[in-house]
């Protein structure tokens, strides 16, 4: 259980001293047990019993999430991220080999979990079925991932192979994002809501989701206003699944 006595007598005291209640507490081992008392004037008006039921475990529903930056984000976005204090990549969305070439290793000095999302020319591609050609990929940092929205079974194949071999040879990750929930502001606040309802939802179905917010002040708001809730309820956060290539 993740229910804390010792801190729920804590924000008690730090409560009721405005009022000159005391709260004396007991702990009763091997029990797990603890009584506290609220004390007025000397007079015990109330005796709360706190017992650990190790049957209410709360189950952990697994899911990961990303956030995406169309642009080099600013230092109080990134830190609008930390807050969340969750094992979230950032996205960095890139096209050309200079941005891959410069984007990441600046971002690494300010936060530690990046990836790179590498969109290709939207007239001859789509973005998010597209990899980078081999070519590309010498321009991407050792040990970076990058996002894949193929399936799995693409790496295997004779297209595949060759930007699986480049990867391999710099110890390239792809993050598995080919069934992931893409969510941004322009949804709106009540369907971005009802979205992340159903990521949680699939996350509760033990489906381990996966959903991509595109970053700006009001994305980031919405979410962390949901993810508060779904923690609650048992959702855990881990970092997004990589594929074994």
């Amino acid at each position: 259980p993740r229910f804390s006595k010792t801190l729920l007598h804590t924000e008690l005291n730090r409560s009721l001293y405005p009022y000159s209640v005391r709260t004396p507490a007991r702990a009763l081992l091997p029990e797990d047990r603890m009584k506290i008392q609220l004390v007025l004037n000397g007079t015990v008006i109330r005796t709360l019993s706190l017992q650990t039921d190790k049957e209410l475990i709360l189950e952990r529903n697994f899911a990961s999430l990303l956030i995406a930056f169309k642009d080099y984000p600013s230092s109080r976005l990134i830190d609008e991220v930390k807050r969340f204090g969750e094992p979230i990549p950032i996205a960095l969305r890139v096209s050309t080999a200079e941005q891959l070439r410069e984007g990441i290793p600046n971002l690494n000095q300010r936060y530690s979990h990046f990836c790179y999302w590498i969109e290709a020319d939207p007239e001859t591609d789509d973005s998010r079925s597209s990899l980078p050609p081999v070519s590309l990929l010498e321009h991407v940092p050792n040990n970076t991932p990058i996002l894949s929205f193929r399936e799995p079974s693409f790496f295997s194949s004779e297209k595949g192979k060759p930007v699986a071999e480049a990867a391999s040879e710099k110890n390239i990750p792809f993050i598995d994002v080919n069934e992931a929930l893409i969510l941004d502001s322009n949804l709106g606040e009540t369907l971005f809501k009802q979205e992340l309802e159903k990521f949680a939802i699939r996350a509760q179905q033990q489906k381990h989701p996966v959903a991509i917010v595109i970053a700006d002040e009001q994305s980031l708001q919405w979410l962390r206003e949901k993810l508060a809730t779904f923690k609650k309820g048992g959702l855990y956060l881990i970092h997004p699944p990589n594929i074994n290539l």
